[in-house]
């Protein structure tokens, strides 16, 4: 009767996306739940935890979050053409290896959790929705807001847990006071469970950086930078709000990947000590016990995306999903003469068609800027420098595989109207830097569960911050400011996506252009605020529509701004005198040296 009834209250329960309220008073000893993955960062979380004796239990928990089988079967093989002897990792062998990690650490591993057809609808549909419309999501943020601090959290709620641990490369910073959570964290959790769990505390201003102090009325922590800088998983942690941050902790997130790895091999002595302590009872040797942790030492960080893995063919894996969609490669600069000189013709049709009276702003009637492309407006007829297979696999800044050029070619844009991918002449072409793009505001999210109040505001709202658009990107400086809103004048109602960036001092790339949505959002709402505009310092390379843009305050990640709906104009649009900053290119070089590309 109890199941019964537990089972229908859970069915018409809302999502949640936390654990339960915390105790009212301070438990003798709490208990943490393990996110394993079964690879080595989880597991040297939870051998760090068990290790601390500061809970009453450490239990462990597994998502499932894509079929093996077909795996199994050898749909998904590796290419051929991959150098790399080791095997990707799959979803059975995940499995697998976090079970045995649990039973070398003599934890509890409570039943994997079926995330399947969670994360088929929250993250994989969307994420093909927007790769058919030729964008490049990275599904990793949705999968952390769905699956691993949704599932997962409420897995650990059912098993009793106070608090959810995985392995990320993340911090959490509590407040003490107005609000921050600190002082009531304090009060509930010992400070050896505290610093086992990789909570840090601190005050406004602490370490120099100074945030709004609306983010911390509500009880939720600081996301910060972890302290090995190649390692930071702030990026992929961005959209999950501060509800599920706050029962939640990252015991390695102050540590480095060769400690961590040092760690499982046994290396450090600390660990090595606790660990052969708490297995004096077994009769079976330190070296067999660490056996899986020796194992999952050596499988290689993942990368990518979760469900291609590093040896299978992106394209090849796309296309069993999504229909490739083949075209042609044409040059970037033929293609922007076209544009120049079809804008050259429209200004003089517009001027004729002034004298015949057109509306107030310019446009033609309907709302339309006369100078810049609409969504529905293809590029030129242009000639074709070689076939492409498919133009969805590719992405902007990719290099281009096309013999028989002097230099090398890469991905400058994507015409989805004509099945088109332009190409530039050279790495850092000036084709493939902007200064500006415009924000997704239906992906706009904070930690704090609001924007910093200097985006709220009536007026012009803009503040300085730093910004990463990819993984391994170290943050770079930047400006974000409110869309700027027109008011539509009576003639039109509704105004393009085209005049309403024009509006707020922001121009869409013309080669970008087929990429904007036929109805974004206007105005701001209750539910949406008007997009932000992210004005880079330095000219950015291939800013990628879909990609997101995770905006910082120093060590504090603030939230994600959106995704990319397209880029401001290029360098090249932007005409002479717009060259590449020298520190332009040193930056998107060092990027590309950290493994981002």
């Amino acid at each position: 009767t109890t199941a019964a009834a537990n089972d229908e209250k859970s069915s018409s329960s809302k999502p949640r996306t936390g654990l339960g309220p915390l105790p009212e008073r301070k438990p003798a000893r709490p208990h943490v739940v393990v996110a394993l993955s079964g690879g080595v960062d989880s597991a040297v979380a939870a051998l760090l935890l068990r290790d601390s004796r500061s809970f009453s239990a450490v239990a462990c928990v597994h998502a499932s979050v894509w079929d093996g089988d077909d795996e199994e079967r050898g749909f998904f093989s590796p290419t051929s053409s991959s150098s790399d002897p080791s095997p990707s990792c799959s979803a059975t062998a995940d499995a697998e290896s976090a079970a045995a990690i649990a039973r070398c650490l003599g934890l509890e591993m409570l039943k994997t959790e079926d995330a399947v057809s969670r994360y088929w609808l929250d993250v994989f549909e969307p994420f093909l929705e927007k790769y058919a419309r030729g964008l490049t999501p990275n599904p990793d943020l949705g999968c952390n807001v769905s699956v691993k601090f949704g599932a997962l959290l409420e897995a650990a709620e059912a098993a009793g847990g106070d608090v959810l641990a995985t392995g990320h490369y993340a911090r959490l910073r509590w407040r003490s006071r107005r609000g921050g959570g600190g002082g009531r964290r304090k009060e509930l959790f010992s400070s050896a469970a505290a610093k086992a769990l990789g909570w840090e505390f601190g005050e406004e201003g602490e370490g120099g950086e100074e945030c709004n102090g609306d983010e911390h009325q509500n009880g939720f922590p600081q996301l910060l930078r972890a302290k090995d800088r190649a390692r930071d998983q702030s990026y992929f942690l961005a959209s999950v709000d501060g509800a599920a941050l706050s029962r939640c902790a990252f015991p390695i997130g102050g540590l480095t990947k060769e400690k961590v790895r040092e760690i499982a091999r046994g290396k450090s002595s600390s660990t090595s000590t606790s660990t052969a302590s708490s297995s004096s009872s077994s009769s079976s040797s330190s070296s067999s016990l660490l056996a899986p942790l020796l194992a999952a030492s050596a499988r290689r960080s993942s990368a990518g995306i979760c469900f291609v893995g590093r040896r299978r063919s992106f394209g090849d894996f796309m296309s069993q999903y999504v229909e490739p969609l083949p075209g042609e490669f044409v040059d970037v600069e033929e293609a922007w003469r076209r544009v120049r000189s079809l804008e050259e013709k429209r200004s003089e049709s517009s001027v004729v068609a002034g004298s015949v009276g057109n509306d107030e702003n310019g446009g033609d009637g309907d709302g339309n800027e006369n100078k810049t492309f609409s969504s529905s407006s293809p590029l030129p007829p242009l000639r074709p420098l070689a076939p492409c297979r498919d133009i969805l696999a590719l992405t902007h800044g990719q290099r281009a595989r096309l013999g028989g050029h002097e230099k090398p070619l890469y991905v400058a844009a994507k015409d989805m109207a004509n099945s088109r991918a332009l190409v530039a002449r050279g790495r850092h072409h000036r084709a493939l830097y902007c200064r500006e793009a415009l924000l997704d505001p239906r992906e706009e999210s904070w930690v704090s569960g609001k924007a910093p109040r200097e985006l709220i505001g009536e007026g012009k709202s803009s503040m300085r911050l730093e910004y990463k658009a990819r993984y391994r990107q170290p943050p770079r400086p930047l400006t974000v400011e409110r869309l700027r809103q027109r008011a539509s004048s009576p003639a039109s109602p509704a105004a393009s996506p085209a005049s309403s960036s024009a509006a707020a001092n922001f121009e869409p790339s013309e080669l970008f252009s087929p990429l904007l949505p036929r109805t974004p959002p206007q105005s701001a709402t209750a539910s949406t605020p008007a997009p932000l505009v992210a004005r880079f310092d330095l000219p950015a390379r291939a800013v990628t529509p879909g990609q997101a843009v995770v905006l910082y305050r120093g060590e504090v990640c603030l939230g994600c701004g959106g995704g990319v709906l397209v880029p401001g104009r290029s360098l090249l649009e932007l005409g002479e005198g717009n060259e590449v900053e020298a520190e332009a290119v040193a930056a998107a070089e060092g990027e590309a040296a950290a493994g981002w590309e």
